[in-house]
């Protein structure tokens, strides 16, 4: 566990050493107020409105935020937002290629490092916590959303705000119980 940890803390001292050397921003990033397509950008599938709701985990919060997931829409890809305004309910689908509102994603994509470094610190605690969010509604962890968690551990500035830190402990509590 030692050894662990004082791996990760060399792994975030290197990380923080190459953030500083590249400024680059990718420009294929998702708003980081946009929990519906950060869900879509890291795991290839996005909840869009339609018809059936219980396919979505996430389906009772979005349709509590329905009104500011559609103006983010609206203001990003108007294309999405016409689709979006024709139905009643959310769904989780994964979109055809045509139908993408980002263009180039149209599967799960990894948190390689240029895409860690292309987030600013609030970026990064907002990533976070969507990722804790989405965590804690599920039964298992998968190697796809464990690798997320631990790209976003690695890149979250410190000192961590009052949010943050309560998300990393939702994140310890969630990763416990499911070891139990």
């Amino acid at each position: 566990e030692r050894e662990f940890l004082a791996d990760f803390s060399d792994l975030r001292m290197d990380l923080s050493s190459v953030e500083l050397l590249n400024g680059h921003q990718l420009k294929s990033l998702p708003s980081y107020k946009n929990k519906v397509l950060w869900e879509k950008f890291c795991f290839g599938s996005i909840c869009s409105l339609s018809s059936d709701e219980e396919s979505c985990p996430l389906a009772k919060e979005k349709e509590e935020h329905e009104n500011d997931i559609l103006e983010d829409l609206n203001s990003e890809f108007t294309e999405a937002n016409k689709l979006l305004k024709t139905n009643d309910k959310i769904n989780c689908v994964v979109k055809e290629p045509s139908e993408d509102p980002l263009g180039e994603i149209r599967s799960a994509t990894s948190p390689l490092l240029p895409v860690m470094l292309s987030l600013d610190e609030i970026a990064r605690a907002t990533v976070f916590k969507y990722h804790v969010t989405w965590l804690e509604k599920l039964s298992s962890l998968s190697k796809d959303r464990a690798v997320w968690l631990f790209a976003l551990c690695a890149v979250l500035d410190k000192p961590l705000d009052a949010e943050t830190s309560a998300a990393a402990r939702a994140l310890l509590r969630k990763c416990s119980s499911l070891r139990a």
